[in-house]
């Protein structure tokens, strides 16, 4: 396996684990660390759209299929909240469970 395969499925199985947990009630679904792997995740998987599928032409896309990826991958990275995300991170431990 590759370095960013590994990478990918270890937070896989870690948002997969959380989300079970998560619907069994058995931690709570606005804990730090959830916060911390979901902007993780997001952040990730719009960097490997951007360079990764959008460089490499490994599966014969058109230039067009790769503008749109590429494009998928811009958007969500100016999609996500930063600023709500580090401020949940971040505030007052009153407020949100601690890791």
């Amino acid at each position: 396996m590759k370095l960013y395969q590994i990478y990918f499925f270890s937070l896989k199985l870690i948002i997969l684990l959380m989300v079970l947990l998560g619907t069994l009630n058995i931690i709570p679904k606005k804990t730090k660390f959830f916060i911390v792997i979901e902007l993780l995740f997001k952040v990730s998987l719009s960097l490997f759209l951007i360079f990764y599928i959008g460089s490499h032409n490994k599966y014969e896309l058109d230039k067009d299929d790769r503008l749109i990826i590429m494009g998928s991958g811009v958007v969500i990275l100016l999609l996500i909240n930063y600023k709500k995300d580090f401020k949940e991170i971040f505030e007052d431990e009153h407020k949100l469970n601690d890791f």
